[in-house]
């Protein structure tokens, strides 16, 4: 088992790896603590979230303009210390790209989105690859529930980089939890193809049978 164990981790390129989970209740605004409507200076400066192999940026938007990503204490769906945008439903979206930096890849491992005033309201959520036609999730129109936070899961890896999209609405629908990890890889390891998990973990079951049966 040794050896498979080995070579799994060859042919993944595996490394150090970093989770993370983004909660919104550090963020300052114009250097104090944030209260409603706050301009976060962490996002609105493109900072919030970078680290090490990792630059991750934000972009709000009204349909025609770019808007500001502003911060609420709580009241979505039971979610504290969110973020949203723009100024109405109709229109609102929020985009996070999270863009790997070369020796390094990004697994999207969840986030949640509230309604505020803790009342059913309509989005919609897109997760694609940056640079590539790939599409992880699209949601379609979806019900986030006023009654309780609304989760999406991955876990979804890119080697380039993860777009994240909801809206509209992301004025009355607010984002909070962002969870990724930020791994090490070889940046001369060719991308798997999707079903080689698939054969690997057979592979270790094979293995598994032949030396029970020994």
């Amino acid at each position: 088992m040794r050896l498979l164990t080995v070579t799994i981790a060859l042919l993944l390129g595996a490394g150090a790896a970093h989770a993370t989970t983004l909660e919104f209740d550090d963020v300052t605004c114009s250097g104090a603590s944030c209260a409603n409507y706050g301009n976060v200076d962490q996002i609105a400066g493109n900072t919030y979230g970078d680290e090490t192999g990792l630059d991750v940026s934000w972009a709000g938007s009204n349909g025609t303009s770019p808007s500001p990503i502003l911060y609420w204490t709580g009241n979505y769906s039971g979610l504290n210390d969110v973020v949203w945008t723009s100024s109405n439903d109709a229109t609102g979206s929020l985009t996070i790209t999270l863009a790997a930096l070369t020796g390094y890849q990004v697994t999207l491992d969840s986030f949640q989105l509230g309604s505020f005033n803790n009342q059913d309201r309509t989005s919609s959520v897109s997760i694609t690859e940056l640079g590539t036609t790939t599409s992880f999730l699209d949601t379609g129109a979806i019900t986030i529930l006023g009654s309780t936070p609304t989760t999406i899961s991955g876990p979804y890896t890119s080697n380039s980089g993860i777009v994240i999209s909801f809206g509209p609405s992301a004025y009355n629908v607010g984002l909070d939890n962002l969870s990724y990890t930020v791994s090490e890889i070889d940046p001369n390891v060719v991308p798997l193809p999707a079903g080689l998990p698939l054969l690997l973990a057979g592979l270790g079951s094979l293995y598994a049978v032949r030396r029970k049966r020994k």
